[in-house]
């Protein structure tokens, strides 16, 4: 009788615990520490990592990944370096902080000398400066060892531009040049060699008539230059006359005229008068040869009676 008793209290004490509503349950995140780098939180039950920045989940573990959270954008992907994220970026974009950013295309060329282009140590050639320009605006200006042998223009965007190139002598001196228009359209582009053409300036001075007169004895105010090539053609006069004073032969002045094509040429000289400019008191009209890169000196020039200035 007394087992039957206890049985029945049992029962009841079990009825009694169901029937207050305590429910025995267990946290998921219990002894979850996410390696000390997150915080652990309950997601439909289940225990999660919520991970500190640059540290990225995994399983109940937070994983130390600079990249993860990071975004360079549609032009490139991040990647770890020496423990930091930093942007690997397609071509054509540069990193800047965490995003690849458009850097332009890229213009290559090499260079080589004359007609039968000779490299910088056959024609002594020391440095090429390179100048680079649009709408008639210098953007860029480099001088560089000529043995570089060429260069690559970055940072180009779409437009036409203009390159010149100036081969420059082991003395100084600028011997060889070459000026050419390239076109940008959505991609780099690479010229290979571009050829620079000897170049030669004329230098002289003038005297006039057969004593060989200075200009205030001459009585000749200005001179009047004119190139041409053998075909008539002109190729150069100047925007201002130059005083008879600027290329005196006895004040030790010289007229230089830059950057010609290696050649013959038409040179015509008029002396016109003190007492009415529009009197050619003296006159030369001759061909002439640029010979020599860099500088041709044709020494004092000796203008010819056309009447006089007197």
């Amino acid at each position: 009788m007394k087992r039957h008793v206890l049985f029945t209290v049992v029962m009841l004490a079990a009825a009694s615990i169901l029937t207050s509503g305590c429910v025995i349950s267990t946290d998921p995140c219990k002894n979850v520490d996410c390696d000390g780098y997150g915080v652990c939180i309950e997601v439909g039950g289940d225990a999660q990592c919520d991970c500190n920045d640059n540290y990225r989940p995994e399983g109940l573990h937070c994983i130390w990944d600079p990249c993860y959270g990071e975004d360079c954008g549609p032009h490139g992907e991040c990647i770890e370096e020496n423990s930091q994220a930093v942007c690997d970026c397609d071509d054509n974009y540069i990193a800047e902080g965490m995003n690849c950013v458009f850097a332009g295309y890229t213009v290559t060329f090499t260079w080589v000398f004359g007609p039968e282009e000779k490299n910088c140590s056959q024609v002594l050639v020391g440095a090429v400066r390179v100048e680079l320009y649009q709408n008639d605006e210098l953007l860029t200006e480099e001088t560089l060892d000529c043995t570089d042998g060429g260069v690559d223009i970055e940072g180009m965007y779409d437009g036409t531009y203009i390159i010149l190139l100036t081969g420059i002598s082991n003395s100084g001196k600028e011997w060889f040049r070459q000026a050419f228009e390239v076109t940008v359209a959505g991609q780099d582009l690479d010229l290979g060699p571009i050829i620079l053409d000897p170049r030669g300036d004329m230098v002289f001075s003038w005297s006039f008539g057969t004593d060989k007169w200075d200009c205030i004895t001459a009585g000749v105010s200005r001179v009047d230059i004119t190139v041409k090539d053998l075909d008539g053609n002109i190729l150069f006069e100047p925007a201002e006359l130059p005083y008879c004073e600027d290329g005196d032969d006895f004040s030790g002045n010289t007229i230089v005229l830059e950057d010609w094509d290696l050649g013959t040429y038409n040179l015509i000289l008029e002396g016109l008068c003190e007492h009415d400019p529009r009197v050619v008191g003296y006159l030369l009209d001759a061909e002439i040869e640029v010979v020599e890169k860099g500088e041709n000196n044709y020494g004092n020039i000796d203008l010819d009676d056309n009447g006089g200035c007197l």
